[in-house]
């Protein structure tokens, strides 16, 4: 059996922000970020096959990538981003963006990333 060091548990998404980003903090007093992002899809289960789009809540924690989240991506920007997938007590699933490892990074319109580091 092998013993794992650290989590395997790591998403990557790219899509669009739904709606601005909201701001909050959190009990120690750092900022939080969340952010609504929208992927397009196709859902292969109904008959025909339809296009969808699906929704993800993304809460950006620490200042950085909060601050980041807050003040430069707005409704309607492609954004790409990575952390690791969480359930909610009411087990929804949301995405948390957060040192070390994570990643929020806004698209230009080419669709080049931004260079944005953000360890």
């Amino acid at each position: 059996l092998l013993a794992l060091r650290g989590s395997m548990n790591k998403i990557v998404l790219y899509g669009f922000v739904a709606q601005d980003p909201k701001m909050a903090h959190a009990s120690d007093g750092s900022k939080l970020a969340d952010v609504c992002l929208a992927i397009s899809g196709v859902n292969y289960d109904q008959k025909p096959v339809t296009p969808m789009i699906k929704t993800f809540n993304i809460r950006c924690e620490g200042d950085r990538y909060a601050s980041y989240a807050f003040y430069n991506a707005k409704t309607g920007d492609q954004v790409c981003v990575s952390g690791e997938l969480r359930y909610d007590l009411d087990l929804k699933p949301y995405i948390v963006v957060r040192a070390p490892g994570g990643r929020f990074q806004k698209m230009r319109a080419s669709e080049e990333v931004q260079d944005q580091d953000q360890d």
